[in-house]
């Protein structure tokens, strides 16, 4: 499994997912069951980012399996997750990570109630910016403002938590 580790990892680092979604479907069977409309959204999501973190990447690549006819069903998606990343190889606090992404990938970040680590929160705050970009256009830019304020509330509380 080493091996396939090495490639999936080369895969989210080089950005080569169309390229290489054979190999993506038969290490996430499920994700041969995304419609046309969210593969094209996943590949704007993961070709946005700018971070370079694997839990984003991993959580954008993954994150609409868990929705069925229009709802999201976050144990299925879990399952999915834990299975996958534990079969090549990736810790439980690292599987946990990128599942905790995925589940709050559409809850709007409380800088008043910061529920983890710093570097978790701004890859959380890197997930949601991706996903807003993949959606309508009617509604990016207004998504894109509410996450340009969270951010900045989020870094005025990051460094007025080092100035204590």
């Amino acid at each position: 499994m080493l091996e396939a580790k090495q490639k999936f990892e080369e895969i989210l680092i080089n950005n080569k997912y169309q390229e290489n979604k054979d190999f993506l479907c038969k290490l996430i069977p499920e994700l041969r069951l995304l419609t046309p409309e969210l593969w094209h959204q996943t590949l704007i999501s993961l070709n946005t980012t700018p971070s370079e973190a694997l839990e984003v990447k991993i959580a954008l690549l993954i994150h609409n399996i868990g929705l069925k006819e229009g709802k999201y069903y976050p144990g299925l998606c879990k399952f999915i997750v834990k299975r996958t990343l534990e079969n090549l190889g990736y810790h439980h606090t690292f599987v946990d990570r990128v599942f905790y992404l995925i589940d709050t990938s559409n809850t709007l970040i409380d800088p008043d109630n910061l529920d983890n680590t710093y570097d978790l929160i701004m890859n959380r705050l890197e997930t949601q910016y991706a996903l807003a970009l993949a959606l309508d256009p009617k509604v990016i830019v207004n998504n894109v403002l509410k996450l340009n304020a969270i951010r900045e509330q989020v870094l005025d509380r990051a460094s007025s938590n080092l100035t204590k």
